[in-house]
């Protein structure tokens, strides 16, 4: 057997050392660019704490807000998702006007959804019909907190295909406002200031979060900034 000399040896456990340092290093502070995948991120997002729900005034208020300001989204939430919008469509196949949704309300608003009471007037008929129907939220899940609450009622307003009531709904004065705009902003220089431009990308960011946090989120997602303001 050949003598094993001192040297090598010292090198090889130096090198044991400085790997075995580096290893420990990049586990207790990852390089901030390595990237991580929406699996991992994900996975981070929902270990959070659940959310108590939305607030009771936050409930009220946007019961208020729906049936003082927005009867007419109203009618066609409930020609969409109750019974009554249901009947309308198949009374008024063979004769237009027989059956007339006339108003809805919300009775109460709730993590889950809404409970409204709809108002039908039927051809040949004095009396009005009186009906309470509860409708879930679309995305099928409980609202977390006040901004999940204006996050549902905005993806009612885009499902059935009225932008501006979703604009409107933008006005209600729940959750922690990240939707507003400060009013001395001046949005007319190329680019934004930075302030400006950081207010969206931290949009941007919060959008994503909770995309993130969906069960049924894709596993690929994609941004596209189209104000060329943002720099």
């Amino acid at each position: 057997q050949r003598p094993v000399h001192p040297a090598p040896m010292r090198v090889f456990a130096a090198l044991l050392l400085v790997a075995s340092a580096a290893a420990a290093t990049s586990r207790v502070s990852p390089s901030r660019h390595t990237p991580r995948s929406s699996r991992a991120v994900r996975a981070s997002l929902t270990a959070q704490p659940p959310a108590a729900g939305p607030s009771a005034s936050a409930l009220g208020l946007s019961a208020s807000f729906l049936n003082c300001e927005m009867p007419e989204l109203l009618i066609e939430v409930a020609r969409a998702y109750t019974p009554a919008g249901a009947e309308e469509r198949r009374a008024n196949v063979w004769s237009r006007g027989a059956y007339v949704l006339e108003s809805a309300r919300v009775l109460r608003a709730n993590a889950v959804g809404l409970s409204l009471e709809t108002t039908v007037a039927r051809r040949g008929r004095n009396d009005k019909e009186v009906a309470v129907a509860d409708v879930p939220w679309i995305s099928g899940v409980a609202a977390a907190d006040d901004d999940g609450l204006q996050r549902e009622l905005l993806q009612i307003a885009n499902a059935l295909g009225r932008p501006r009531d979703g604009a409107a709904l933008l006005q209600l004065a729940i959750g922690r406002g990240g939707w507003r705009l400060p009013r001395n902003w001046r949005l007319n220089a190329t680019p934004h200031p930075r302030p400006v431009r950081e207010k969206f990308y931290t949009d941007v960011f919060k959008a994503l979060s909770a995309a993130l946090r969906m069960a049924d989120c894709p596993a690929r997602l994609r941004v596209t900034v189209k104000p060329p303001e943002l720099h």
